[in-house]
């Protein structure tokens, strides 16, 4: 039983590793491929994590900005931002003690409409 739990947390790091690796590489060829936007979600570092993680992004225009964290059943965490934003960069600290290892999604809200969302993984 513990060897398979271990297998798996070790394969679901793997293929997150190589995501996150692959998204940072190609990472200015997509952007610049890219209609810029009214904000821009960054990988998130480091990722795997423990127990804190920096969720960064970059808003263009000023805006009302929600970013919230779920887990893979899709029930809110936390709101870590739900308010109005200058235009700049920005970062949030996400601290996930007393939270089980496994995957999570953080998303981002701009002005209603626009949404993006990304991967974290939380290894103990």
């Amino acid at each position: 039983m513990i060897f398979k739990r271990l297998f798996y947390t070790v394969i679901i790091t793997l293929l997150l590793f190589v995501e996150v690796h692959s998204q940072s590489e190609n990472y200015r060829c997509e952007k610049e491929k890219e209609n810029v936007s009214g904000f821009e979600l960054l990988p998130a570092y480091p990722n795997p994590f423990n127990p804190t993680v920096e969720i960064r992004f970059i808003i263009y225009e000023d805006g009302f900005v929600n970013l919230t964290v779920y887990n893979l059943i899709g029930q809110k965490i936390l709101v870590l931002v739900n308010e109005k934003r200058e235009a700049g960069y920005y970062f949030e600290s996400f601290n996930a003690t007393g939270l089980a290892s496994g995957v999570y999604v953080y998303q981002i809200i701009f002005n209603g409409k626009q949404i993006k969302s990304a991967k974290l993984l939380l290894l103990k």
